[in-house]
């Protein structure tokens, strides 16, 4: 069953500490890896452009915030509950949806922040063969509601077209 934003944020809000946890509104990971490192990068849009009379700075805001958790793991923290292979189910794979996820990290930040996945790596070096390390980069996003798709009635092609994000 899937819940609601409203439910997953209910039920987020309720559980005690943890150090980080995940959830794509099917699924809720509470991480038994502790990031080691948590980067949270924010940066303005602007460009300057040279015209014929000097130059012109286009400002357009910021850009969403970064967020990069990334540590070590042994075998536990792999296999465990809430280890690397628990949340292998929010890498991105060809032909499905990357989806919204809701992100609580409650030692860093109050509240939940809604993050979208762009980039999850791990492996084994031969200098640490005991120990994986992971990589995980989220944007973050402002909470969303899913719109549903119209079609148009007097289309030549017929197609639904996606309204929204």
């Amino acid at each position: 069953m899937v819940q609601s934003m409203a439910d997953q944020l209910a039920t987020f809000l309720k559980r005690p500490l943890t150090p980080c946890s995940l959830s794509d509104g099917a699924v809720l990971v509470y991480f038994a890896i502790n990031p080691q490192q948590f980067d949270n990068q924010s940066e303005l849009a602007q460009t300057t452009a040279q015209t014929l009379g000097g130059f012109v700075f286009f400002d357009y805001d910021a850009r969403p915030n970064q967020i990069t958790l990334d540590g070590y793991t042994g075998n536990a923290g792999l296999s465990g509950d809430g280890g690397l292979y628990d949340l292998e189910q929010f890498r991105m794979q060809q032909g499905r949806p990357n989806k919204v996820l809701l992100f609580r990290y409650p030692q860093r930040f109050q509240g939940v922040r809604y993050l979208r996945l762009i980039k999850m790596s791990d492996n084994i070096s031969t200098a640490m063969h005991l120990y994986n390390q992971y990589q995980m980069t989220f944007v973050e996003m402002g909470p969303q509601q899913p719109a549903p798709a119209v079609r148009l009635q007097n289309n030549p092609v017929g197609l639904a077209l996606p309204i929204g994000g």
